[in-house]
Order: structure tokens, then sequence, then C-alpha cells
């Protein structure tokens, strides 16, 4: 047989297929919580960039009208999928696009995500970034040819 070398190297592993998922799992969870650190840090530097300690009155309406408009138009125009708040998109992705969440979609998703926080546009009844959180384990998942339906 072709293939019986192979096999051979590849039927220990099978062997051990509960230890080399707890290994992923754990390694899925700690770059998510480095994610959400890094999300949190950005969000809280961008903040004080644009609301200094003793700014003008004025920043407190254009910042956020300005916000809005960019992050706006990036969303149109650079990252249409990361449109909207993060499970009714995941669970499309899982239906419609066979599971795939794009790694462009989800760095616009953080990256937008961020930014709207920082200018003080309220993001839903959840205003939290669990909308992120949702997405970058299906995005490794993909990575590492995981089916997150199984």
């Amino acid at each position: 047989m072709v293939g019986t070398p192979l096999l051979r190297q590849i039927a220990p592993l099978q062997q051990r297929e509960n230890q080399i998922f707890l290994l992923l799992t754990l390694a899925i969870g700690a770059l998510t919580g480095l994610a959400v650190v890094a999300f949190i840090l950005l969000t809280g530097r961008l903040g004080m960039r644009l609301y200094p300690v003793g700014s003008a009155a004025w920043r407190r309406v254009l910042i956020p009208v300005g916000g809005s408009l960019g992050i706006g138009h990036l969303l149109f125009r650079y990252f249409p999928d990361a449109r909207g708040n993060g499970p009714p998109q995941t669970k499309a992705a899982l239906f419609a696009r066979e599971g795939v969440i794009t790694l462009g979609t989800v760095l616009g998703k953080f990256f937008c995500t961020s930014v709207t926080l920082a200018s003080g546009i309220p993001l839903g009844r959840e205003d939290l970034p669990s909308k992120l959180v949702v997405a970058l384990p299906q995005c490794w998942a993909a990575a590492w040819d995981c089916d997150p339906r199984r």
C-alpha cells in the first residue's frame, strides 16, 4: 500500500485524540484571552487620545460623529462582512458560508469595534467585546481545519 507508512505514523495520534483536542482547546482559549486583552488596551488607549483630560467640549460632539462616519465608510467599503453584532453573523457564516469567517472580517471587526467604542458610540445592549470573542475561535478553528460544528 502506498499510504501505509503515513498511516502508521498517524495511528498513535488517533489514540491521543482527546489529549490533542485538550491542547488545541487550551491554545484557542489562550489566544482568545490575549485578543480580548489587546482589544481592551487598544480601545482604552484610543479613548485617551480622542478624549484627553481637559479637552474642549466640542470634541464630545464632533468625535462621535466623525467616528460614526469614518467607521461606517470602512465597514461599507472594506469590511462588509464585519457589520452587525456577532451572534447573527456567526450563525449566518455557519449555515450560508460553511462555517467560514475570514481573517479580514475578524480584524475589521476588531479594529472598527475598538474605534467605535473609543469614539464614545454605544454598540447596543451588549456593549462588550463579546462580539469579537464569538468570531475569533471560529477563525482559528478554520485555520487549523477544525469543524466547529462537531
